[in-house]
């Protein structure tokens, strides 16, 4: 305490033998830290908030950002870590996770406020066809397995030029927990020529069984003729909504809260096989739904 490190990335680099018996902290006091994106460790957590004279915490009092820059994503997710206590801002990148990427880990996220990050559209972008997969998770793509719990953070202001999830995206067979958040103001498809940018707040998708509980949305929307202001899923996933209250949310096309759908969002393919009920029922139980609308004048301005 008495002569901390300097960055996240060193105090990172000595940690060494951590493992689920022997776990390790690494507390960051109030301060702006920057240099590219940092990988969190598997059994590492993370917290900010500290007073750096006495090492007392107060998030309020003690603000701990982790800053992109405008040029580079802020971190990478390891299973078994945590983030807890930062301001995570201006987490920029072509690709997908603009502040976090979870590709295949299950970590823990609370306590923070994700502001200001965004991913930018696939460069070229002229897909042949609409609805194709471009950059997602404006904050927060959960990717390929991953598993994160997202819990108790703020979103504001997050973005995808193109791409799904301008909050959070979970995606290909990933079963986040997203619970007791906040998200306002998060907008998908602030560029999108292609129609691929559905879910204001949050994504879904692709076989992905999310459990969305105990949140608030509100002011989030779902641009470039996209589905979902709110929520958004597709492709066989069966998520489970409940206890939320999404208000004032918005697309320009369907579903301005909350956006259902089991087929994969395309006109230009077969028409899956339906799945068998115990690998595809979706639950939608305890939301309350206010003054959410679609812009573009689609279906079904609140549900759909």
């Amino acid at each position: 305490a008495a002569s901390p490190w300097a960055s996240i990335h060193h105090a990172l680099s000595q940690v060494h033998e951590a493992r689920l018996s022997n776990r390790h902290a690494i507390l960051v006091a109030a301060g702006t830290y920057t240099g590219g994106a940092f990988e969190m460790k598997a059994f590492v957590h993370l917290y900010g908030g500290f007073d750096p004279a006495d090492w007392t915490r107060d998030l309020q009092a003690n603000p701990t950002v982790l800053d992109g820059e405008g040029r580079d994503r802020v971190a990478f997710c390891a299973d078994e870590a945590k983030l807890d206590g930062f301001h995570v801002r201006n987490g920029v990148v072509r690709g997908k996770g603009g502040g976090i990427l979870c590709q295949s880990t299950s970590p823990e996220i609370s306590n923070n406020v994700f502001t200001g990050n965004r991913t930018l559209a696939p460069v070229p972008w002229t897909p042949e066809f609409i609805h194709e997969i471009a950059h997602d998770g404006g904050a927060i793509a959960a990717l390929d397995g991953a598993a994160p719990h997202i819990h108790h953070n703020l979103f504001v202001d997050n973005t995808t030029e193109s791409g799904r999830g301008a909050a959070i995206a979970a995606h290909n067979h990933s079963p986040a927990l997203i619970s007791h958040n906040v998200f306002i103001g998060n907008v998908a498809g602030t560029n999108d020529a292609a129609r691929s940018s559905d879910g204001g707040a949050v994504s879904a998708a692709f076989h992905s069984a999310a459990d969305i509980f105990y949140n608030v949305m509100l002011g989030n929307r779902a641009d470039g003729t996209n589905d979902g202001g709110g929520v958004f899923t597709e492709r066989w996933s069966p998520i489970r909504v409940g206890g939320n209250v999404i208000v004032d949310n918005s697309s320009t096309d369907d579903g301005g809260g909350i956006y259902l759908s089991g087929q994969i969002h395309h006109y230009i393919t077969d028409k899956e096989p339906l799945p068998p009920a115990e690998r595809f029922t979706i639950k939608i139980t305890g939301n309350t739904l206010v003054a959410n609308r679609n812009r573009g004048g689609g279906f079904d301005s609140g549900f759909r």
